[in-house]
This record gives C-alpha cells, structure tokens and sequence, in this order.
C-alpha cells in the first residue's frame, strides 16, 4: 500500500508540472493493445500534442492532437487530427495505407470506424491524460492487496535516466482495468 501512496504521490506532483510547464511536445509512440479479448499488432506513429492554453476562464488554444502512423504497413501514413471545440466535436482522419490513400473523412472520435482496433479514442490520448488514468487506478487499487509493485530508479531507456514502474495484478479479477502496466518516467 505504501508503494502505491508513493506512486499517486508522485503521480499528483508530476501531473501538476506537466500543467503549468508543458504547453506541448512531440513525441513516437509504441502502441500495443487487447482489444475485445484480442492482442492488437503493434502500432507506431508520430504525435504531436497540444495542451490547452486557458486565460481565466477563456480558452485560448484549445487541446489538439496529431497522429501520422508509421508502421503496421496497412495503416501506414494514416493521419489524424483532432483539435477540441472544432469540426462538432469530429476528429478529421486521412486513410493512408494501400486502399483509398488520400480519402479524408471527418468521424466521431469515439463512433465504431475511429474505434475500430483501438480501446481508447485518441481524444485521451497524452501525458495528462494518462497520468490521471494512473492516479485513479492507483487510489482504486490502494487497498487491494492482489497487486505487486517495484520501483527501478536508475533505469534507462534510450540512453535516457528514468524511474521504472511495474505494477502487475496477482489475480485477475472481472473489475480489472489491466493485468499489467509499466511506465517509465524520464528523470
């Protein structure tokens, strides 16, 4: 339990630095997910994010995202954008791959055809996002005494010092959101 306090404390601090100093990135994101049961191929793909920028109570920049995938090969430059408050809340995507490459439709980011192979629409995507994820998963399984946790403060990953988290669920149970989640975080 104490392991799981300190990572929702961490979590809490780290999601308050990415608010107030990160105002957008750029980043290759690996994506592999089970969907109805089933493990998803590998997916990768250039993202570009966009915080919203809030003055009192008027948003000046709203939040945004850009997706280019890059591999598999069938969903290869594939493209999406997403900006908050624009296109009736529709994210525009551009098919890419084989078929119909430079068909663009605008979808509704969590209707079936956008959904299609993903379990969250990519309007979640993102640091913010994820690390709030984290924090309510975390305090839900703070009393749960059927996970395991460990902490690696010198990892790397490409080249890079981090803190590796491991959770892993000791048993499945029907309310589980995951069995497993690694996150490493750059120092």
């Amino acid at each position: 339990i104490e392991r799981i306090q300190e990572i929702v404390a961490r979590a809490k601090t780290g999601l308050e630095r990415i608010r107030n100093e990160v105002k957008d990135y750029e980043c290759l994101m690996t994506k592999r997910e089970r969907v109805d049961g089933k493990v998803q191929p590998m997916q990768y793909m250039q993202v570009k994010i966009r915080h919203p920028k809030v003055d009192g109570d008027k948003v000046v920049s709203p939040f945004a995202v850009y997706l280019k995938f890059l591999k598999p090969e069938r969903i290869e430059g594939r493209e999406v954008i997403f900006v908050q408050g624009k296109n009736n809340g529709d994210l525009i995507g551009r098919r890419g791959g084989r078929r119909n490459p430079n068909m663009t439709v605008q979808l509704d980011p969590s209707g079936p055809m956008a959904m299609d192979g993903n379990r969250y629409p990519s309007t979640e995507i993102g640091f913010v996002t994820m690390v709030q994820r984290l924090i309510e998963v975390m305090e839900k399984e703070i009393e749960a005494e059927e996970c395991e946790i460990k902490i690696f403060s010198n990892a790397k990953l490409n080249k890079r010092d981090c803190t590796h988290f491991d959770l892993t669920m000791l048993k499945k149970t029907p309310d589980s959101d995951f069995m497993r989640a690694r996150m490493f975080v750059d120092n």
